[in-house]
Parts: C-alpha cells; structure tokens; sequence
C-alpha cells in the first residue's frame, strides 16, 4: 500500500471530521474575543424626570454594579444605579439629578450609551422626551413693594437649582430669580427693589408675573397684587393721627433703653445688664409698633450699645440686655407655625445646657440691629451668622401677619404667617449668671 492510499485511509476521514469542528473553535474565539455586554432600554419615551430604566440583555452585562453612561455625548461616571430586580439585572439613571444643559432636557430625541467602567460603552440607544411644561406657584401673591417675591417650584419638571427669567408687567428681567437653598421642592427669590421697575410697575395693585428657565418657554401668568411699602403706611397714618392735634409728648421714662437715653435706675442686680427689653409677645397694630419701636423708614430712629461676649459654643452674651443668642439660628426658613417648635426642641435637647430659650419679640430682636452695614454686608455684628438674614418675632401684627427683623436691609417688616423666616432663639440671663 503506497502513501496515497494510506493516507486516503487514515487521513480523509479524520480531516472530515477536524475541519469542521476547527471552524467552529475559531468562530467561537472570534465571537468571545468580540463580544460585549448587552443593554436594552426598557422605557423609551418618559418624562424629564423619569428615569432612564436599562436592562441588561445578555449574561456578561447581567452584573449589579454601577454603570457609565454617555448622555447626549457628556460622560457621567458611575450614575446608573443598581435596582433590586428578578432575572437580569435593571438600572435607573437620572438626567434630572445631573448637570446638564437645557437642550439636553428638551422634548424630543436624544442618544444614550452604557458600559461598565474601564469597559467600552454599548452601541447607542436613543430616548424620547415627552413635551413638559415647568410650574410654578407664588409664596406671597399680597406683598408690599420692599418685600421679595417667593418662587415656588410646582412640579418636578420645574425642580431644578438654575437662574429664572422673570417677566414683570410684560418686561423681561434675566437671571432676576435667584434659586435659594431649601428642602423639598425648589424656591426662588425675585427682589423687586434691585430691579429697574418703570413708576407705573411699584403702583399698587395688581401686576402680571410669568416665569422660565433660560432658553425655554414661559410659565402660566401669575397675580401678585402690590401694597404700599410699610413706612409709607405708618407715616400715613401718623400724620392722620397728628393732624389738627398738638404733637404727643415723649414719655419720660421710655420702656427700651437706647444708646442716647439709658435708665440706669433700671438694672437688675445683674451689674452688666443696661436696660430692659420687653419678653412678652404682643398683638400690635402699625401704629402701635411706630410709636412703641420709633420706626422711621422701617428702620429704628436710635440703636441700642451692645456689650457682646462670644461663648465659644454656638452662642453670644449680651451684657448690656442681658439677652443670651444663638450665634446662628435655623439652618432652613420654616413656617411662623413652625418657628415655636423650633424653640421647643432646643428645650428638649436642653440646647448649650438650657431649656428655657423663647422666640424672641421684636423690641429684643431690634437691639441686634447695626445702623451701618458691618464687615459680614449686613446690619448684624459679624459674631452672628449671616444665614440667618431675616429672624421672625413672637409679636403678631393686630390686622394680620407677623412682624421680623431683616438683617439685609437693616428693618422692621411684615408679612404673612403663611410666610417662611428664620428662627434665632434668646434667653434671658439669671441672676447668677
């Protein structure tokens, strides 16, 4: 037998059989060395504010780690997160919860790619935004022209820390909504005094407010109606009051102490304290809080010498009231309805040692006023923090609302108790203290 029919014998059919299954081996190392992991997107069309639910569609992508994601070409590291979830594995991504640019959040179609991180990202997915349309709802519609229009985020499309255009009267003021820390939902203010307004727009009455985030387009219309600033309404009634009649004699022995008429006959055994200030809440109409606070242009006539000792644990000592303050205050505004629970849990946790801290009223308050402004921009000694730039009272205005210090301006305000203010707490010295 020659080599030829040996090998027609032998070789034939096991070449028939390796070919074959050579193929195959090489087929499968070049489909493993080229495979990749899988998603599928399972909600293609959502809201803004929904999230991004992927899918992992074949076993290598079938793990429970964080995944990148490629968004509109911006890389986001780690921010598909996990879910619990049966069979292959789900995650959520958040455009909202992002940076993002505002064409990145408009309706319509925008791309999408996933990976593991050190890996290579998927092939590209496209979503689809549904048309959504941000809402907003007014804090304080009544207000007077000195006051800050309140912005209030109304729907989750509309939640985001970002500038707002506001139109005024059919005139449009950029970046004049200022996005301020809160919880929940977002709040905006919109100061009326630093904006440009033409005479007609400070008349008092009623004036057309719409809202929107650069680039997009504007809210519903709003109503706020206008008053008269605070000092304006005094004044008026001041001069009502006055007219025809002799002018009322100033008492001879006033109940605050001033730095330009202090009773020293009135100190208590405590040898620093200079002069009282009222504790008890009142329900003051305004022309009692002018004549009790001397208020001219919403600012006291005099201001009180203080006699500061920085505790060195969150609070400050006043000698020259007798007045022990929070250094700070409330972290965030609240409710007046809130402000006294405040006060209570600092007496149940027995605050820097102490249960017996109140809302202060607004005679205490005013003592912390500074006539200038100091080195912290505001009217407060730069001991005190500034977050807490407006701190409501415990006294109550007679025709509704509550009365408050704001540190920025340097004046005593009202608005409504539906409103939001800071909280700083006081308590009065004892004897041995």
């Amino acid at each position: 037998m020659n080599f030829k029919q040996l090998k027609n014998k032998f070789f034939s059919p096991l070449g028939a059989i390796i070919s074959p299954l050579g193929a195959i081996i090489i087929a499968l190392f070049s489909w493993y060395l080229t495979w990749v992991p899988a998603f599928v997107i399972s909600n293609e069309v959502i809201k803004f504010t929904e999230p991004v639910v992927i899918k992992a569609d074949n076993c290598i992508a079938n793990k429970s780690k964080y995944l990148n994601v490629m968004f509109d070409g911006k890389i986001y590291q780690k921010q598909a997160v996990p879910q619990k979830s049966q069979g292959y594995q789900i995650w959520h991504f958040f455009i909202s919860n992002q940076s993002y640019t505002s064409e990145m959040i408009k309706s319509g179609k925008h791309k999408i790619k996933v990976g593991f991180p050190g890996e290579n990202l998927s092939e590209e997915y496209t979503i689809e935004f549904i048309k959504e349309e941000p809402r907003f709802v007014i804090i304080n519609p009544t207000l007077r022209v000195d006051a800050i229009l309140k912005i209030k985020a109304d729907n989750d499309y509309a939640n985001r820390n970002m500038v707002l255009h506001v139109e005024y009267d059919s005139i449009l003021f950029p970046d004049s909504g200022i996005p301020v820390g809160c919880r929940g939902r977002q709040i905006w203010h919109f100061n009326i005094q630093k904006v440009q307004l033409l005479p007609k727009m400070k008349k008092n009455g009623k004036h057309k407010i719409r809202l929107r985030f650069p680039g997009e387009n504007f809210s519903k219309e709003h109503t706020i109606v206008l008053l008269k600033p605070l000092i304006e309404t005094l004044e008026s009634n001041n001069q009502k009051k006055n007219k025809n009649t002799n002018p009322v004699k100033k008492p001879k022995s006033p109940s605050l102490g001033t730095k330009n008429n202090l009773n020293e006959s009135n100190a208590t055994s405590h040898t620093s304290k200079k002069y009282f200030i009222r504790r008890t809440p009142l329900i003051l109409s305004d022309k009692e809080i002018y004549s009790r606070i001397a208020i001219k242009t919403t600012r006291p006539k005099r201001y009180y010498f203080n006699s500061y000792v920085d505790n060195n644990n969150g609070t400050i000592t006043d000698l020259a009231s007798g007045l022990m303050w929070q250094k700070g205050g409330s972290d965030q505004y609240r409710p007046f309805k809130d402000a006294k629970k405040y006060v209570n849990a600092l007496n149940q946790s027995k605050y820097r040692g102490y249960n017996d801290w109140y809302l202060p009223t607004i005679d205490e308050l005013i003592t912390l006023l500074e006539k200038k402004i100091m080195m912290n921009n505001i009217h407060i000694n730069p001991l005190f923090s500034t977050i807490q730039l407006w701190c409501c009272s415990s006294d109550i205005r007679a025709s509704g609302g509550v009365y408050y210090v704001h540190f920025g301006y340097g004046a005593v305000l009202w608005n409504s108790p539906n409103d939001i203010y800071y909280v700083r707490a006081v308590r009065q010295l004892k004897e041995h203290e």
